[in-house]
């Protein structure tokens, strides 16, 4: 919805009835809830969705939601890292993001794996 309020017509200024209509037209136009309308729709169509991002816009709550696509982020997006570190896990840590584990954690982790391995095979 855009805001065309177009010029102020032609009135007598001793006619008042027709400058209360006017400013009431005005003032209507001009409202919170149709200036929001307008600034809303605006950013709505500003928004767009590019290969890892996935805009929304909901006029109805108003809303914007940008969602992370799926498999979109590479290694080159990721937080830097020490060096000597991997993404994982540690042990005991419990479900949850990623962390850069140490040499030690990462030997933890192998160490379980490599002990349930060799047990399989006796």
């Amino acid at each position: 919805m855009a805001l065309n309020l177009g010029p102020a017509p032609a009135l007598d200024p001793f006619d008042s009835f027709a400058v209360q209509q006017w400013m009431l037209s005005l003032q209507q136009a001009m409202s919170t809830t149709t200036f929001d309308e307008a600034a809303q729709d605006a950013i709505g169509d500003i928004l767009v969705d590019s290969s890892r991002i996935n805009f929304t816009y909901t006029d109805a709550t108003p809303a914007i939601t940008a969602d992370l696509i799926a498999a979109s982020v590479d290694n080159t997006f990721l937080s830097n890292m020490t060096q000597s570190t991997i993404k994982g896990r540690a042990v005991s840590a419990g479900t949850g993001d990623p962390t850069d584990l140490t040499a030690s954690q990462t030997f933890t982790i192998l160490a379980a794996h490599t002990a349930a391995r060799v047990s399989l095979r006796i």
